[in-house]
């Protein structure tokens, strides 16, 4: 199914666009294309860039929405899908279905079965993971270093990954109410979110969230985005200058939140440090990590938090040094 998307004074950062949705072994995806003459269409088709969505959110949720029409104004395609078992989304929910050993599958399905998606080039594409989203896309590319494959895509950007899986379920726990439907998250509106928190119990042990073991298997460049008011996901409350340049991933954190109130920022309100991890046989520099002060989870809040996340997932999409 196609429909075109055109830009309104209400949107004005939304770009003309082309939605395509598709079923991808199973998985419900959604493409966004330029939508330009097709003379202007790339010979190899547009490079990509997939969007996991962040937990119980769909593939139209709204900073993904948010999130495609900055990129399609950068003439990238966008893809977006619906993880199996969706609690509140377009497909059947089965909330038994959707934990993190299977948004993991699903990400690999949809990055493979891409090539049948025309006027896309699927072989350049970067993943960008919100949320726990992020968390399973570098989990997938970990999957992909251990069976000696090429990697799924050419970079990562994570904005506000689960650090500590089981921290991040506490937290929820307690936001959590349950009736005769089953359990729930109140939103802003006074409604009612159904969730399930089988995505934590299922598989919790054996994915962590995001640390040193896990971004030392990866062979691609990774950029963290995180806000200066994530403490309750475990992740950091600031980036600064640390005396190591093989510091492992759990020391930075516990360093960063030692020093929460020591924080510098330049001025643009970003924090920045490179992220060196000591690798089997070699140490290589695997990326960069962001903090947007000011910027809650998932940093879609102020327009000029926007800005500046926009800024440096662009900067993200074209590593200076490639990973080999």
């Amino acid at each position: 199914m196609t429909e075109q998307r055109r830009a309104s004074p209400e949107r004005p950062n939304l770009q003309n666009a082309i939605k395509e949705t598709y079923n991808l072994g199973g998985i419900h995806t959604v493409v966004y294309k330029p939508n330009v003459p097709k003379e202007q269409i790339p010979e190899n088709g547009f490079r990509t860039v997939m969007i996991a969505p962040g937990i119980w959110c769909t593939s139209e949720h709204y900073m993904v929405s948010d999130l495609a029409d900055f990129l399609l104004g950068q003439g990238l395609a966008v893809v977006s899908f619906d993880h199996r078992g969706i609690m509140g989304g377009k497909t059947l929910s089965k909330p038994h279905e959707y934990h993190l050993a299977h948004m993991i599958e699903d990400i690999e399905t949809v990055k493979r079965r891409l090539k049948e998606v025309s006027q896309i080039d699927a072989g350049r594409s970067v993943g960008l993971g919100i949320s726990m989203g992020g968390v399973a896309m570098t989990y997938a590319e970990k999957k992909q270093t251990i069976s000696r494959q090429s990697p799924l895509f050419e970079s990562l950007v994570l904005l506000s990954p689960f650090v500590d899986i089981q921290l991040t379920a506490r937290y929820f726990s307690q936001l959590v109410k349950e009736d005769h439907t089953g359990l729930y998250l109140e939103t802003r509106d006074g409604g009612k979110k159904y969730v399930s928190m089988d995505v934590f119990k299922k598989g919790a042990k054996k994915y962590k969230g995001i640390d040193r073991e896990l971004l030392r298997h990866l062979r691609t460049p990774v950029g963290l985005i995180f806000g200066q008011e994530d403490p309750q996901f475990g992740t950091t409350q600031g980036v600064q200058s640390l005396p190591s340049d093989h510091l492992s991933l759990d020391q930075y954190w516990q360093s960063l939140n030692e020093q929460r109130d020591k924080f510098e920022f330049d001025e643009t309100g970003v924090a920045r440090k490179i992220i060196t991890i000591n690798q089997p046989r070699k140490f290589m520099q695997i990326g960069q990590a962001f903090l947007i002060k000011g910027g809650n989870h998932n940093l879609n809040n102020s327009p000029e938090i926007i800005a500046e996340r926009n800024r440096i997932i662009l900067d993200r999409l074209h590593p200076a040094t490639p990973p080999f």
